[in-house]
């Protein structure tokens, strides 16, 4: 049996690697194993490794940053109308309810942005 690194003689890489001898072959892909490699970080170079441990870190930051993003912009826009609600002297005690933002937290958020500059 011997192993021909095909990718080497042809210019690009093969999406299977396999055993050949006399009487048959064996595929690494048809096997299972070629997943499996593929899944374990025991047989990945380190700077592989980085490299996929970075692109999970940016991808998981980038969906962080959106769902926090989010949230924000949700919160922002609850404040800004409970405000616009206390200016058209809607009863304090119904925006909370609407909203549910707690009311110290409207009535303060009304006073400094009803606070000439």
């Amino acid at each position: 049996m011997g192993g021909v690194r095909c990718e080497n003689r042809l210019g690009y890489p093969f999406p299977d690697h396999l055993i050949i001898s006399d009487e048959t072959y064996h595929s690494f892909v048809d096997s299972g194993i070629f997943k499996k490699l593929q899944a374990s970080e025991k047989w990945i170079l380190p700077y592989k490794l980085k490299e996929r441990y970075r692109n999970e870190g940016k991808s998981e930051g980038i969906q962080l940053g959106k769902e926090e993003g989010l949230k924000e912009g949700e919160k922002k826009g609850k404040i800004e109308m409970a405000i616009v609600l206390k200016q058209q002297n809607v009863e304090i005690s119904i925006i909370p309810k609407a909203f549910g933002l707690p009311e110290k937290e409207i009535e303060e958020l009304y006073r400094l942005k009803s606070k000439p500059i």
